[in-house]
């Protein structure tokens, strides 16, 4: 596993995944994930199966690792707080820099629109080639605002696209009123969310939109 290489860590009660960040100080088989961190992504999930009224120790737990994906080329190099953040047009393998440059660590929003803008161009010319998917891995403050990639999401539902985004809180409520009950929300399962896909494909009339919690898809 390298730098920026996205991973799921599981065991018997739940599962979540992560961005790998190398340290020199992590000692070999141990690794260390923020929680309860406020703009952080979701974790310490909970199959179905747990009594959540006897919660497992967090704190201190075994877990596996499996690799889900390569780091994007734009972020390979990364180590520790990210100095950019990427959106990468699935059909070209063109890399869109959505992130204001701060320096390593800058606080704040970093959030680049106009780099948001360039990417939707990638989304719009998607849903003109009536593409049988739109994935689309946001829906975050801009688009809870009325920014950000919104346009894009109405032009593929409007065009009888299905659509897959992934939202976490706060922004679930945003989006739940943003869709008007037409959206339909899947766990976190790859299982799930694959037959989802397959079917809305088969059947795009009228459009399917669905949202995964981020973090889990």
């Amino acid at each position: 596993m390298s730098g920026g290489d996205l991973v799921e860590v599981y065991n018997d009660d739940g599962s979540t995944q992560a961005m790998v960040y190398p340290t020199p100080t992590a000692k070999k088989g141990h690794t260390f994930m923020l929680f309860a961190y406020p703009t952080g992504v979701q974790g310490n999930v909970i199959d179905a199966g747990t009594n959540e009224l006897i919660l497992p120790n967090y704190k201190q737990t075994w877990a596996n690792v499996r690799k889900l994906a390569s780091a994007p080329d734009g972020v390979k190099h990364l180590r520790g707080c990210a100095s950019t953040v990427h959106v990468v047009d699935l059909r070209t393998n063109t890399e869109f820099d959505i992130w204001e440059e701060r320096g390593t660590c800058g606080k704040g929003c970093r959030l680049d629109e106009r780099g948001l803008a360039t990417a939707s161009h990638a989304i719009d010319k998607a849903v003109a080639d009536r593409v049988d998917l739109i994935i689309m891995n946001r829906f975050g403050r801009a688009e809870s605002l009325g920014s950000g990639l919104l346009a894009s999401f109405s032009s593929a539902i409007s065009a009888g696209l299905p659509v897959l985004i992934a939202v976490r809180p706060p922004y679930d409520l945003a989006w739940a009123k943003f869709h008007g009950g037409l959206g339909q929300e899947l766990p976190a399962s790859v299982e799930t969310i694959t037959a989802w896909a397959a079917s809305a494909i088969v059947d795009s009339e009228p459009a399917g939109v669905a949202a995964s919690q981020q973090g889990a898809a």
